[in-house]
């Protein structure tokens, strides 16, 4: 049969606007030589419906679906999916894990469409055997963060299996058409490295007591404590889950946090990706991210739509959005191992000696070169500052908040410098565009 993701026909559950057109967009690309297109979709906007609806028009055109995940959790999210979505699961459709799929004498089922859910685990060498045992395959694949933190490329030539890269719709976007909350952000002034501005628990205590918290740390043992500490405090409203932990308690601290049972799940990565729980309030970091698809993977778990939420928080307490950006900033995602940053933003690394933010091979401020023991975070008692909601204004609400502060200025005898830095700080750098409009308020006009 002639190698295509679909062809058009009535949706059994209708698609957003965007899924739609990803769909054709890959569809176009497929017919112009492409073997294997990636989606890059952010957290919430809908990946498991967009696979669903290329696999249910691909069986319609005669075609055998293969859907891979890299965890079994996932894997049960995509069979019932694509039931939901009218295909037969081991008779039009399979769902394996790729650890199934490699395992020696594996029987790899013969997809014609070979669906990859979080994409960017699909380069290790043992997991390319896909590529190899479905040659005549059509691969798509579906990320939010389509980076890895090794730097390896996801594009053919880098030792991926992508031929082209479609950004179907980005955070800003999805925030502004209303298909993700808005995302305000409490961090220090600067990034602090490995370091915190507060204690977490009395972060907590302050900012986010009554909302329902995602809590990532760096340590199975200090996300135990944490929990442990606000159980002390409240009476028991927090959980810690971790890999090792009996299987059944920790899907029952899932499900009793997604019941509003429970208050606050302290976590050590386990819930960076794969685990949906849209009543999710505030995600609070504790430590730094190595990329930006870290950091976005983790805020990504509070930005779902849910009755009554009109917006999450970040508790940014080591400043990780100073090094990688706010969630909703536009970024440009490769398929060559380029790491995704803001345009604006320096490579930057973290120091584990002493925390500080490092551009070279040698940190600066230690001389500390290659790896060494990670030393345990400071808290140091810095105030935190509430600022993203007034990002998210429009330029003419920015021009007037910055006309304020020229105003403020002018009458404290301060310099137009002052006003500029004391706006940046709350609402991001001033465009020309802001700084022409702001000006005209001031001067009356």
């Amino acid at each position: 049969m002639t190698r295509s993701l679909f062809t058009p026909s009535e949706p059994l559950v209708p698609c957003r606007p965007y899924q739609l057109e990803a769909l054709e967009r890959g569809r176009v690309a497929i017919a112009k030589g492409a073997r294997s297109v990636l989606f890059c979709m952010p957290t919430g906007t809908g990946k498991t419906r967009t696979a669903v609806e290329a696999a249910r028009l691909h069986v319609a055109m005669g075609g055998i679906v293969l859907a891979v995940a890299p965890r079994r959790e996932l894997v049960a999210q995509l069979r019932t999916a694509l039931e939901r979505g009218g295909l037969e699961i081991e008779h039009n459709a399979f769902v394996r894990t790729i650890q199934e799929l490699t395992m020696p004498g594996a029987n790899i089922p013969r997809g014609s469409l070979v669906i990859l859910d979080e994409a960017r685990h699909y380069v290790a060498d043992e997991w390319s055997c896909l590529d190899k045992a479905l040659p005549d395959a059509t691969f798509l694949g579906l990320d939010a963060t389509p980076e890895r933190g090794d730097g390896r490329g996801l594009g053919r030539s880098s030792g991926g299996i992508f031929d082209a890269l479609i950004t179907v719709i980005t955070v800003k976007e999805a925030v502004e058409q209303g298909y993700l909350v808005p995302c305000e952000v409490i961090r220090p002034k600067e990034a602090l490295g490995s370091d915190l501005a507060q204690d977490p628990v009395d972060a907590w205590l302050k900012y986010a007591s009554e909302l329902s918290t995602v809590i990532f740390c760096n340590s199975v043992k200090s996300a135990q404590e944490i929990a442990e500490r606000i159980n002390k405090t409240t009476g028991g409203t927090a959980a810690a889950v971790w890999g090792e932990m009996p299987t059944a308690d920790r899907d029952r601290a899932l499900a009793d946090f997604a019941a509003g049972d429970l208050n606050v799940l302290t976590n050590m990565h386990l819930l960076t990706e794969g685990w949906d729980a849209p009543c999710t309030e505030c995600v609070m970091l504790t430590g730094p991210c190595a990329t930006a698809g870290g950091l976005l993977q983790r805020v990504g778990r509070g930005m779902r739509l849910f009755p009554g939420k009109k917006r999450m928080l970040l508790l940014d307490l080591p400043g990780v959005t100073h090094t990688h950006g706010e969630p909703d900033d536009e970024r440009t995602w490769h398929l060559d191992g380029v790491a995704c940053r803001r345009a604006s933003a320096p490579e930057a690394r973290f120091c584990p000696v002493c925390g500080g933010i490092v551009t070279t091979a040698e940190c600066e401020q230690c001389g500390h070169k290659g790896e060494m023991r990670k030393r345990k975070p400071r808290v140091l008692g810095l105030p935190m500052d509430r600022f993203a909601r007034q990002r998210g204004m429009s330029d003419e609400e920015k021009a007037k908040a910055l006309a304020g502060y020229l105003h403020a200025a002018n009458g404290m005898r301060r310099s137009r410098r002052w006003a500029f830095i004391c706006f940046e700080h709350k609402y991001g750098k001033a465009t020309p565009q802001i700084r022409t409009l702001a000006n005209r308020i001031f001067a009356g006009k």
